[in-house]
Parts: C-alpha cells; structure tokens; sequence
C-alpha cells in the first residue's frame, strides 16, 4: 500500500510504503507528525464514507429485493430465486461487484423465462435496480452528496490542522495526499487549495479501524475531557461536535471510555507481564485505575506515564481497536519510557504487526529505532520500512532509508558527538 504526499504543511513531499511496521524519523519540526495525522485524515473520512454509503445499500438493496420477492410469491417454482434473494450479501455490492452483476442477470433471466410477460415488468425493473446499485462507488460526487464528505473532511482536518494544511514554504501549491492499494485496485485522492477542500475521489475504505496515539497522558485527562465534552454538548445544542478538540483525541478518547472489553489475549498478557500490573476502567471512580502485581489499585493520576504508554496499548486491544486488518498511528512512544522499556515496546509493535495490525511509528530515540530494526528483521523483515525526513528548500522530503539506516543513527548520535566536542 503507498501513501503519497506534496506540500502538506511541511513536507513537500513523502512516498510511503505501509505493509506492516512503517518508522519515520528526522529532526523535530520537520512533519512526522504532520504525516501521521494526514494519513489518519485520509484514512478515517474514507471509513465514515465506507459506513455511509454501505448503510445506503443496505436500505435501497433491502427494499428492492422485498419488493422482488413479494412479486414472485405466487410462483412456487421461483422460491429458489427467493432464497438466494433472501442470502444476498450486501457487502458484495461493494466488494464482489462483477459476481454479483452475472447473478443478477442469470436469475433475472429465469425469471423472466418463467413469470408471464404481463407480470414480469416490476420484477425486471426491480432487478435493473439492483443491478445498477453495484456500481454505487464508495464516493462518487455524481450518484451521492459529495457535499456530506467535503463538510466532514473540512470538519475533521480543521480540528486537527487549524487551518493549516498547505504547505507553509509554498502556500500556493495544492496539498495532495493518496492511498493506493495496487493489490485490490482501490484508492482514495484528496486535493486541498487554501486550506479547502477541492477534490475527494475514493473506490474502498482501507482498514476496519484507525487510530491516532499521541500521548499516554490521554489516560490522565480522558474524564475531563469527556465530561467537558458532555457539559458543551448540553449547553449547546450547536456546539462544534469536538468542542475544539483535535478530532484524532476526541476518536480515541471515545475509544478508550468504552465499557464493554473482550477476553484477554496473549499479547494483551505480555503488556500486563511488562508493567508487572493491569489498566482497567473502574466504575465505582469513574476512572481508570492501575492494580499492581501486588493486587493494590491506584488512580491513572498517580501512575508512571511509562505505564500508561503500554497500558494504553492493553486498553485498545481490550476494546477490539487493534484488530487484524486495522491502522494503528503512534508519534514518538519512547518519550515516557526507559530504554529498556523501549525495547519491550518495540517488541509488542513487532506482535502487533504479526497479528494483522498495520503501524506506523514516529520516533527519534536510536534504541527504539536499534530495537525495531533488530526485531523486524528475525520476524517482519519483508514488512517493514525506515524513511528519514531532510527539510530542503520547499519543504521536508521522506527519503526510504531501509536498506541504509546510517543516515539515521548518524543524525541521531550528532547531539552526543557535539557534547563529546564541547568537553
């Protein structure tokens, strides 16, 4: 899968491989995190459109084929045409459209071979109905109401830009950003000029969830932010539905406020091992608390952030957000961690990736990065890319840096060898 980007804030320009683990570095203020909250734009408004237009089909397709089989009810010898009416997978209107296409047709030819032609005109209208809804595009500015997605793209991308997606050395240049999947021939493409949006083209979503990780301390203000969000929507009934919160907080804070959690997993056991402990929502705080191996509970307050990074991880695991076939976008997680622990949390992305789970990590830590490198290649190597940033005259370019990743330890050891220097 490629993910391509010019002149978003800024970066000028960036081709990234997403196959499993994906790790950008570079210096700070060059858009690593600009990259991760462009792809998880992308990202999450070709979903909502998925979910959108899949609850379309539903609706239109449902009614049609009541329609169908409520015509066909007074010949016995169609009720096989009725039954496979009654299994047809909605979801094949999206993804198996040609299967479909040729089913229709074959059934519609039966149909109409043994209805008598004074009856048949309906069923056949209705058949060219559902015919016709196969080709319904995930986004398509003809058939739908593109204006939906262009007010929630603008809606999501304002929240997490501020207004300032163009490129901020060319601000005259169009922000493009696409996502190719070469394998299943889907693709979404977004134009943006001054800050608008100018084109939206999309064929498929790409992951059954995405989700953004910028800080563990989300775990300390998730209540605060709930209930702020909670207190605004009630006083103001037009508020901005994210109350002025990136949209990427406000998605995992709904996230990890959710009440029901599944069985504990294996990897999820190997979290709890790390940190000698568990996170888990108490109901009675209206919290989340941690309980030590010891069996003491203590509130997220009053819990190393270190904790909280990997606790976080358990936590979406628990709610079924790290499943396979799904997006997980983490800025710089060794912020709050010990370099031993950064390895253990290096090793628990390698996990993930081998689960299913597609990731894309910033990061500027050379132990992280080592323990990345060391682990993929025993497990992940043939899914696994390094890219660095250089920041060049009209923005910062992503250069794939997998096969060489000297530049990048040696622009992360430069600090050190100018202390070295000093003394």
């Amino acid at each position: 899968m490629q993910f391509n980007i010019e002149n978003l804030g800024p970066i000028h320009q960036a081709n990234i491989e997403i196959n499993g683990l994906t790790v950008i570095t570079g210096q700070n203020g060059i858009g690593k995190s600009y990259l991760g909250k462009g792809l998880f734009s992308v990202v999450d408004i070709a979903r909502e459109n998925f979910l959108y237009i899949r609850s379309f089909l539903y609706k239109q397709v449902g009614e049609t084929i009541e329609e169908i089989i409520e015509e066909l009810k007074p010949f016995p010898s169609l009720r096989y045409i009725e039954a496979y009416l009654d299994f047809l997978p909605i979801d094949d209107f999206l993804f198996n459209r040609n299967n479909v296409r040729e089913e229709l047709e074959e059934r519609k030819q039966q149909v109409l071979k043994e209805m008598p032609s004074e009856k048949n005109k309906l069923v056949k209208e209705s058949f060219d109905m559902l015919n016709m809804l196969t080709y319904a595009k995930v986004l398509n500015s003809e058939e739908f109401n593109n204006e939906r997605f262009k007010k929630s793209f603008s809606s999501i991308t304002n929240s997490i830009f501020k207004g300032a997606i163009n490129n901020k050395n060319n601000k005259r240049a169009a922000t493009k950003i696409t996502l190719k999947d070469s394998k299943t021939n889907t693709s979404i493409k977004i134009e943006v000029e001054n800050n608008q949006l100018t084109h939206l083209e999309a064929n498929s979503h790409f992951f059954k969830k995405v989700t953004s990780v910028e800080s563990p301390l989300i775990l300390t203000l998730h209540s605060f932010i709930r209930d702020s969000l909670a207190f605004n929507r009630g006083f103001n009934q037009n508020a901005d539905p994210y109350q002025g919160l990136p949209y990427h907080i406000f998605d995992l804070v709904k996230k990890i406020s959710q009440k029901k959690f599944t069985e504990e997993t294996q990897l999820s056991n190997e979290i709890k091992s790390i940190i000698s402990g568990s996170l888990q929502f108490d109901s009675g705080q209206d919290d989340f608390i941690y309980t030590d191996s010891n069996h003491q509970k203590h509130n997220i307050l009053n819990v190393a952030s270190g904790i909280k990074s990997f606790g976080l991880l358990q936590l979406l695991l628990a709610s079924n957000n790290l499943e396979k076939g799904s997006l997980l976008i983490i800025d710089e997680p060794e912020v709050h961690l010990h370099p031993f622990w950064q390895l253990k949390y290096a090793e628990i992305l390698i996990r993930l990736v081998e689960e299913g789970v597609l990731v894309v990590v910033t990061s500027h830590s050379p132990y992280f990065i080592e323990a990345l490198k060391t682990y993929s290649d025993k497990r992940i190597k043939d899914k696994t890319k390094f890219y660095l940033g250089e920041m060049k005259e009209k923005g910062t370019i992503f250069k794939d840096a997998t096969n060489n990743l000297e530049p990048i330890f040696e622009l992360l050891a430069e600090p050190m060898q100018l202390l070295m220097f000093d003394n």
